[in-house]
């Protein structure tokens, strides 16, 4: 998959404006931030990533 599709998909993804409510937007981010973090860490240097 072209890293451009992967953007494009968090982009869209992460709209604001695609949720009826913010909460559901917050769901949504929480539920991917583990995938966003994980995929940062392959894209990058794992030793930039934070670990929780």
């Amino acid at each position: 998959m072209p890293s451009s599709t992967i953007e494009q998909y968090f982009v869209d993804l992460l709209n604001i404006e695609r949720y009826d409510s913010l909460r559901d937007y917050i769901n949504t981010y929480r539920a991917h931030s583990r995938l966003i973090a994980q995929i940062h860490a392959y894209v990058f240097d794992e030793s930039e990533i934070p670990h929780a």
